[in-house]
C-alpha cells in the first residue's frame, strides 16, 4: 500500500515491461539501450533460489538499466 515491498516492485515491473513493449512495438531500439527507469529487486520469493539468480544478473546499477535486465525481469514473472 505504501509503495514498498514486492507491491512496489511489482509495479515498478510492470511499467518496465509497458516501456520496453512500446518501444518495440515503435520500431525503437531495444537493444545496447539505456532505459530511464531503473528496475526494482524483488525484497522476497517463495523460490529463493530464482529470487538469488534474479539478484545477481541484476546486481550492478548498469544491468538494471539495460535490456538484459528487462529481460530477466519478463523470465523471473
Amino acid at each position: 500500500k505504501d509503495g514498498t515491498g514486492n507491491n512496489g516492485t511489482l509495479s515498478n515491473w510492470l511499467d518496465c515491461v509497458r516501456y520496453i513493449r512500446n518501444v518495440s512495438a515503435h520500431q525503437g531500439r531495444v537493444w545496447n539501450k539505456n532505459f530511464n527507469q531503473e528496475i526494482s529487486l524483488p525484497q522476497a520469493s517463495e523460490k529463493p533460489s530464482t529470487a538469488k539468480e534474479l539478484r545477481e544478473a541484476l546486481s550492478s546499477e548498469k544491468s538494471r538499466r539495460r535490456s538484459y535486465g528487462y529481460l530477466c525481469i519478463l523470465r523471473y514473472i
